[in-house]
């Protein structure tokens, strides 16, 4: 449960989100403490998403591609046994059945894209700035958290690289790609990677 007015407030991708959709959410769940009981399916089916991945560079790097797909469809075995009460068995099916094909759709979209993995889950605890001022505020009060999936070189660039699922088009034309150019998450982390390799902590990539 969290704690009910902390005198040090983790700012989060997920709980700016929450500001910036409705203050009335973040003084709930992250001021007075109230969370949901259960995860809602975009959690549950992101954390599942995360763990496929996880799972596949696991197994390929040890076995290669046809056993680490095998692990991914032993994993989703495991997570989707259990039908919640919330969902019915035709929804519960249908989940577990996009997961695997988004995921095989995945690894074929970039089959030919290499990228040098330096690092992962990477977490950061930076300070807040004043936005008039620029100065730190104190760490004891705010601090920026999060932790990045992965930082990776890609075409000679070094950045983060998260992953995310949707159930939106992503199109050339499609209007994804703009909003995830402003997306909370990308931008916090982007410059929270450019702190960190102005402050020294990346050094050497």
């Amino acid at each position: 449960m969290p704690k009910t007015n902390p005198k040090l407030y983790h700012l989060s991708a997920s709980s700016i989100a929450a500001f910036k959709a409705c203050p009335t959410r973040f003084r709930l769940a992250y001021r007075e403490g109230i969370r949901l009981i259960e995860d809602t399916d975009s959690q549950r089916q992101g954390t599942n998403w995360h763990a496929m991945h996880e799972a596949y560079a696991n197994v390929e790097a040890a076995f290669g591609k046809e056993l680490a797909l095998e692990a991914v469809i032993n994993l989703l075995n495991e997570r989707y046994v259990q039908c919640p009460a919330h969902k019915t068995m035709t929804e519960w099916a249908l989940e577990r059945q996009i997961l695997p094909t988004s995921f095989v759709g995945y690894l074929w979209f970039f089959q030919d894209d290499p990228i040098e993995y330096l690092a992962s889950e990477v977490p950061f605890n930076l300070p807040v700035h004043n936005p008039r001022l620029g100065l730190p505020l104190p760490m004891d009060e705010v601090q920026r958290v999060g932790k990045m999936d992965h930082i990776i070189r890609w075409q000679g660039m070094v950045g983060c690289h998260e992953r995310k699922s949707t159930t939106r088009s992503i199109a050339p034309d499609s209007d994804y790609w703009d909003k995830a150019k402003k997306d909370t998450q990308v931008s916090m982390y982007a410059a929270a990677l450019q702190d960190m390799r102005v402050q020294g902590y990346m050094d050497g990539r």
